[in-house]
Formats: C-alpha cells, sequence, structure tokens
C-alpha cells in the first residue's frame, strides 16, 4: 500500500519537473533562435513529448512486468476512478515513448549519415 503511494507521489514530482524543465529548454531555444538555427522545431518536438510522455505517466502509472521474453505492461494507477483515463494515459505515455525513441534514431541518422 505504501508502494503505491509512493510510486503516485514520484509521477506527480516527475511530471512537475517536466514541465518546468521543459518549459525552461523551450525559452532557452526560443531566446537563442540563431545559435540553433536547424534544430529549433526539433527541441520543441522533444519538448512536446517530453510533457506528453510526463502526463501518461502521471495519469496511467504504468507497471512493469517481465519473465522469460514476456513483458507485460499495466496502468496502475490508484488516483484515477475511470478507467478509460487510464487507458488514455497508457495510450499517450506508450505512444510518446514510441514517438521519442524514432526521433533519437533520426537524429542519429541525420546527424551521422
Amino acid at each position: 500500500q505504501m508502494w503505491g503511494y509512493a510510486y503516485a507521489n514520484a509521477n506527480l514530482i516527475s511530471l512537475a519537473l517536466s514541465l518546468f524543465l521543459n518549459g525552461t529548454l523551450a525559452v532557452v531555444v526560443f531566446m537563442r533562435r540563431k545559435a540553433v538555427a536547424n534544430y529549433r522545431r526539433f527541441f520543441y518536438v522533444y519538448c512536446v513529448l517530453g510533457v506528453l510522455f510526463s502526463i501518461g505517466q502521471y495519469i496511467a502509472a504504468p507497471f512493469f512486468w517481465s519473465q522469460r521474453g514476456l513483458i507485460v505492461v499495466v496502468a496502475a494507477s490508484k488516483d484515477s476512478l475511470n478507467s478509460q483515463w487510464m487507458v488514455v494515459g497508457l495510450f499517450l505515455w506508450f505512444s510518446s515513448f514510441m514517438l521519442i525513441s524514432l526521433l533519437v534514431a533520426a537524429s542519429f541518422v541525420y546527424r551521422h549519415a
């Protein structure tokens, strides 16, 4: 029981930290437009996806369980009373996770190809 509340608090802290740091990064990129000319939109997309990831993490609070090639992800939020919100949160979390992974791969291909 105590672990669930600590996990929910950690997710809330993670969301607040993500909003603050991504907002700060967006302001810095906006102020230094000429220094990061071509990467400006790339940074903005990273900022938005990072915030969406944190929102999905807070709503769904995904819990992982793995064993011998099987990975199970379950929305384990204690705050959400509506199961549809947990589905939306899990979808938001997973889709932003995949998009961030694709952007990281695309940035490596762009810079090193």
